[in-house]
């Protein structure tokens, strides 16, 4: 579950303000028709949330407002489109559900567990978040994880000096590539145990845990990417 948003992101329904984990499926959000502009409440068709480790984005608006969200979740730049939080730099504007805009002024990243929400809204795929009303994508089709690129390349530690505190077994592997549908966490496509490889998804040498909530399950040619 890339696509998200931390509990308390406030959403813009027709009866107000709610907390995202708050909605239910039928109650309508307010939206917007890309092709005309015009905002309109439309229904929540599915929820969706998880608890796992995720990089998260801190978007701080010049508004002094700030909104949460995974690295991948799509929020709309004005004059360019659709675009990650993981992308979003100061100065950029965004669109507001009254026509207007907001500036970024400050992008922080942290990677830990959470519990994230988000919604799928019928017909516009798209709602607005936080007091100032910020337009996202509802982004249900998308299913990679976003797996962050290894600062040095081939990793911080030559394999032959790694220890057995760093490296899946087998078994765990198996695990969490069931759970991920048998998929590459970051390509999607479907690969067997034998074409799995574990990867840190918070680093080893910045503190990231051998666990399975840490675990991003990879295809060869994505982990050789990352660690490019």
């Amino acid at each position: 579950l890339p696509n998200s948003f931390s509990a308390g992101t406030l959403v813009h329904t027709e009866e107000g303000l709610k907390p995202i984990e708050e909605i239910k499926i039928g109650e309508k959000v307010l939206s917007m028709d890309e092709n005309t502009g015009k905002t309109s409440y439309q229904l929540v068709t599915d929820l969706i949330q998880g608890e796992r480790q995720y990089r998260l984005i801190e978007i701080t608006l010049d508004s002094g407002k700030s909104i949460e969200a995974t690295a991948d979740h799509p929020f709309y730049i004005k004059g360019k489109g659709w675009n990650p939080a993981s992308s979003l730099k100061v100065g950029q504007v965004l669109e507001l559900h009254d026509g207007t805009v907001v500036v970024v002024k400050e992008v922080d990243t942290s990677i830990r567990r959470d519990l994230v929400y988000n919604l799928t809204v019928a017909n516009t795929h798209n709602y607005f978040v936080g007091l100032d009303g910020v337009l996202v994508h509802n982004a249900e089709e998308t299913t990679k994880l976003c797996i962050p690129q290894s600062p040095k390349g081939k990793g911080s530690v030559p394999s032959s000096e790694r220890d057995s505190k760093r490296v899946w077994t087998k078994t765990e592997k198996e695990e969490v590539l069931k759970e991920r549908g048998g998929s590459c966490d970051r390509c999607g496509k479907k690969i067997n145990i034998d074409e799995a490889r574990g990867h840190h998804i918070e680093r080893h040498a910045d503190g990231g845990q051998t666990t399975k909530d840490n675990l991003a399950i990879l295809c060869g040619p994505c982990h050789k990417e990352v660690h490019r």
